[in-house]
């Protein structure tokens, strides 16, 4: 019983937390576009035209590796933005108002990283779908921080 008991207490504060499955998501999202130039780097063949190859066919690699690194630190920092919108919320409720404000709440952002997602990881939709929740992600939270402080402040 008092394993039940142990895990009863536990499992709440899993349901309540939706941010472990946008930072699993995210974050394998990153992983998908960070993998391509490591696996790049381990191959002979990558580095020996990267040491040895025609200007062009470097410029192509070294070009190709920048832009999944780019992906990746787009994707990590859509992460950020969700989890600041969340958390800019629960502060405002934490200090007992209301904060359902802001353009890009979490069923926008699912719907548009879902449509995304039905293209691939590896097409072209999903790197401006990750720019526009991070760029949308970041204005809700800004949204949500103004209206925090005018609701704090109150009339003078």
């Amino acid at each position: 019983m008092k394993g039940a008991a142990s895990a009863a207490v536990l499992r709440p504060e899993l349901r309540q937390s939706p941010l472990l499955g946008y930072a699993a998501l995210f974050l394998g999202i990153a992983a998908f576009y960070a993998r391509v130039p490591l696996v790049m780097m381990t191959s002979e063949d990558v580095t020996l035209v990267l040491q040895l190859g025609p200007p062009e066919l470097r410029e192509q690699f070294l070009t190709q590796a920048m832009g999944c690194l780019f992906n990746a630190g787009v994707a990590v920092t859509a992460l950020a933005g969700a989890f600041l919108v969340s958390y800019t919320r629960a502060r405002m409720e934490g200090l007992g108002i209301e904060c359902k404000v802001g353009w890009f709440e979490r069923p926008e952002r699912l719907v548009v990283l879902l449509g995304a997602a039905l293209f691939g990881a590896g097409s072209m939709v999903m790197p401006w779908a990750l720019m526009a929740l991070a760029v949308l992600s970041f204005f809700t939270a800004f949204q949500r921080m103004s209206y925090a402080r005018s609701r704090l402040q109150g009339p003078a």
